[in-house]
């Protein structure tokens, strides 16, 4: 820190009760301007959250504050969020004591968040340029948390992560010659047979390569309609992630370089003019390129659980559809169809709502997924 810097804060100690210090980079020392530094006042402290944010030099002062304890908290993108005297990741501060006419003056070391980098190659250990790398918690099931695109030499860097155990994943890609399905580091499609990385704060874990199979991808189309002509949102989701689109004036949706794996297509429209709650539809699919085009028909809808109350507490009709994915009542042969009105979740059964059965819940208006093709490509 400067000299001049330390002899500027402690002349103002002298003039009243104030916190005031410095935030510098960990690893480097360097001042860090424009981070946010905030003090909370502590349990029979008044006063209320104060925030500054530091000066080109990392210098940061509050205005005179009352007597009691504080918490001093730093943050700045891409580093750690740090509290004062805290000494592990996450781990709890320690409150800055004032007394009447004390000051305090601090210094405030934020480290970087860990980060992860190596090398997307081809089957001769050529860099691919332009691929999609993901990130994902090691969790069941893994949670996408950051992603990154490889340069021209096929080397990426995922950045911002907190410590912890991750998984490296390629995305799916489309190339006018070659395609390449999504691979796990460690050459897998299988997440049990996942590498695990390691990330720590201030580290960047390196070598993290990842050598995609090449093979087939397949598309997947469908029709969603209302009966209103309706925009319908569709989302294919699976366990390493989703994407979603919007059916067009027809209801027609489609879905490119999709891998092969086990999904679920969900479909939401807002309420139509005649009433009613958000319209809903869910649909389980599986891909696989080897068997070719499929047409998944819609099922038998599904029964009815549940009742809507009316304002005075009495129930009403049916309030909840839902379709069982497993034991008794689970569909048998093709996929097919779910209506959906106010959910309540059902064992056995996968069951959402956009907000919870109440006195006075309006039914929920099906829209019904038909025709849906995946075909390789």
């Amino acid at each position: 820190m400067p000299r001049w810097l330390l002899l500027s804060l402690a002349a103002g100690a002298l003039q009243a009760a104030m916190i005031r210090g410095v935030v510098v980079e960990n690893q480097t020392g360097r001042p860090l301007a424009r981070a946010l530094v905030t003090v909370q006042p502590v349990a029979g402290t008044p006063g209320a959250p104060i925030s500054v944010r530091t000066n080109v030099y990392g210098a940061f002062e509050f205005p005179p504050l009352a007597p009691g304890a504080y918490l001093v908290t730093a943050s700045r993108r891409a580093f750690a969020t740090l509290q004062y005297g805290q000494k592990r990741w996450k781990a709890a501060g320690v409150p800055v004591v004032l007394d009447e006419a004390a000051s305090a003056t601090l210094s405030l070391r934020l480290p970087r968040f860990g980060s992860i980098a190596g090398t997307v190659v081809d089957e001769n250990d050529v860099g691919l340029p332009e691929h999609e790398v993901l990130a994902y918690r090691n969790t069941r099931p893994p949670q996408m948390v950051a992603h990154a695109t490889t340069d021209d030499r096929g080397m990426y860097r995922l950045w911002g992560l907190e410590p912890g155990s991750y998984l490296v994943r390629t995305a799916a890609k489309k190339g006018d010659e070659d395609s390449y399905l999504p691979t796990f580091a460690r050459e897998t499609s299988r997440v049990e047979e996942a590498r695990p990385v390691d990330v720590e704060l201030d580290r960047q874990t390196d070598d993290v390569n990842v050598r995609p199979f090449p093979g087939r991808l397949s598309s997947i189309a469908g029709q969603a309609y209302t009966g209103s002509q309706l925009p319908v949102t569709v989302t294919l989701v699976s366990d390493m992630g989703s994407q979603s689109t919007v059916s067009d004036s027809s209801g027609n949706f489609h879905f490119e370089s999709v891998g092969p794996g086990v999904y679920e297509l969900y479909a939401q429209a807002p309420a139509d003019r005649r009433g009613g709650g958000m319209q809903a539809a869910f649909l389980p699919l599986v891909v696989d390129p080897g068997r070719g085009s499929r047409t998944h028909r819609r099922a038998p809808a599904a029964r009815p659980v549940g009742r809507r109350a009316d304002p005075g507490g009495r129930h009403q009709g049916p309030a909840c559809r839902f379709h069982a994915l497993s034991g008794p009542g689970a569909p048998q042969g093709s996929l097919g169809r779910w209506q959906a009105r106010d959910l309540a979740p059902q064992s056995g059964a996968r069951a959402s709502s956009p907000r919870p059965l109440g006195p006075r819940a309006q039914p929920h208006r099906r829209v019904l997924c038909r025709k849906v093709l995946c075909s390789a490509r």
